[in-house]
């Protein structure tokens, strides 16, 4: 039987009897450029920002399965493991490892931002946690290998996609090769770039699932094919152009074409009053060079280029009441 504990009502005590213990970290991604149109085989370009998902692995010599994590706790048998909510992208990475296994363990995931900001907790703790399974598996195993860290990526996509039935594998690219990436689902590239434009962030108070805003913009796109297909080559034409910006540090036409794919996210609907707001605001600040929606859209976070001196967000109390804030990365 599997049991779930809410966090802090019934703290379940982890049982530990071996003495290795293995650890390993993801951070959290965002998106640059190239939201949704990744889905359908254009580019995209994604970066994994400095907050992160640590998962901790402690061997049983028994057969069951412990996981405390921010979201609760949970136990299982290795017999009875299977997909479980909330853990449904541990529980899944832990099922396609299962013939493997041959004894539980006890499993703590740690992360310093919230899964609720639309930072790619997701593809992070699907990453850790293939990770850590993997150093538990093959602890002679070179995990900074380019065809381990491809493995983990080809894994951790594939989960991802099972799990919510769609996914690009873009900010799981980043996740595993950490940077800036330029990616594209269809066919599959990964190019890790030279730099890393600066950023900041700030969240606009709310997220709509990533599942429902595709789900919308699916319908409107049967309406009217042409029309999105055009925005969707567009965006990708300016992830050519941005790839080589950043390549190059021309930061000020990547302002530029941050701007240009805002305009883009707004003709696709995925924009709103409050998001205006606070995009108009981000490019009132002379260190901000180009500024636009990052994520799938109709919430989530913004995305700045350029480093603001300080924590400005929120600006008035109405902002605050929303929930709008500045995120340290």
């Amino acid at each position: 039987m599997n049991i779930i504990t809410p966090k802090n009502v019934l703290p379940m005590k982890l049982r530990a009897y071996a003495l290795s213990k293995f650890s390993a970290t993801a951070p959290a991604t965002m998106m640059l450029l190239g939201e949704h149109a990744v889905l359908h085989g254009y580019h995209a370009i994604v970066c994994a920002v400095n907050h992160y998902i640590n998962v901790e692995l402690i061997p049983r010599d028994d057969k069951l399965i412990h996981i405390d994590s921010s979201l609760g706790q949970f136990q299982t048998s290795l017999q009875a493991l299977c997909r479980e909510a909330p853990f449904e992208f541990v529980t899944e990475a832990i099922c396609s490892v299962k013939a493997s296994l041959k004894t539980g363990f006890d499993l703590s995931i740690q992360s310093d931002f919230s899964h609720q900001l639309g930072l790619g907790s997701s593809a992070a703790v699907t990453v850790a946690t293939l990770k850590v399974l993997n150093q538990w598996n093959n602890t002679e195993a070179d995990h900074e290998s380019s065809s381990q860290k491809m493995d983990i990526f080809l894994r951790a996509r594939d989960i991802i996609q099972k799990v919510q039935g769609l996914g690009s594998g873009a900010d799981v690219a980043a996740s595993v090769f950490g940077g800036t990436v330029a990616y594209c689902m269809n066919p599959l590239s990964i190019k890790k770039l030279k730099h890393n434009p600066p950023i900041s962030v700030v969240y606009s108070g709310s997220k709509k699932p990533t599942r429902e805003v595709v789900q919308y913009l699916e319908e409107k796109r049967q309406q009217n094919p042409e029309s999105m297909d055009l925005i969707f080559k567009q965006m990708d034409s300016s992830c050519q152009e941005a790839q080589h910006c950043i390549e190059t540090e021309n930061w000020i036409k990547l302002g530029k074409i941050l701007n240009t794919n805002q305009s883009y996210m707004k003709s696709l609907g995925l924009s709103n009053a409050q998001l205006d707001e606070l995009i108009t605001q981000l490019n009132t600040f002379p260190e901000i060079l180009g500024a636009k929606i990052s994520g799938s859209g109709l919430g989530d976070c913004l995305i700045g280029l350029g480093k603001l001196s300080s924590l400005y967000f929120p600006l008035n109390e109405s902002q605050r009441r929303a929930g709008v804030r500045q995120l340290d990365i």
